[in-house]
């Protein structure tokens, strides 16, 4: 007998030997919540081109480092390639030498600017009526 029905579509059963009951419902939940928020492989950025989104997930988190030694500025409009509505990616710097800047405007809504290198992180989401990824938090080190 359901003690809960989901509106869309969990059924959550007392447990027994014919249904693994609440164990089984929140395993599932946690991996439709955790899913997408591996660490996608590093992003070697080149100036011309950007920072790509390498899926189509609610929440990404991006490695990223300049594809050759030094600081690359993004140039191009929009910096970051854009999203959907409420999409989350955390930009993670992977590199003390190749590093990334990214600049307040084009595409961007940022306190300041930022300069990515090892282990400096930035969490942005994007506004599709504003057109924007916008700035929630940084680290930096």
């Amino acid at each position: 007998m359901p003690i809960y029905n989901h509106p869309q579509r969990h059924n959550v059963l007392l447990g027994n030997e014919a249904s693994p009951g609440w164990n089984k419902w929140f395993g599932d939940l946690k991996n439709q919540v955790n899913e997408g928020e591996a660490p996608e492989g590093i992003q070697n950025i080149e100036a011309s081109v950007g920072i790509k989104l390498p899926s189509a997930v609610t929440n990404i988190i991006i490695r990223i480092q300049s594809a050759t030694a030094g600081d690359v500025n993004i140039p191009e409009n929009p910096q970051i390639e854009f999203g959907f509505d409420g999409q989350v990616i955390t930009l993670v710097g992977e590199d003390d030498i190749k590093t990334v800047t990214l600049h307040d405007g084009d595409g961007l809504k940022l306190d300041s600017s930022i300069t990515l290198k090892e282990n400096t992180n930035l969490v942005l989401h994007f506004n599709a009526n504003k057109r924007l990824w916008i700035e929630q938090t940084r680290a930096l080190t």
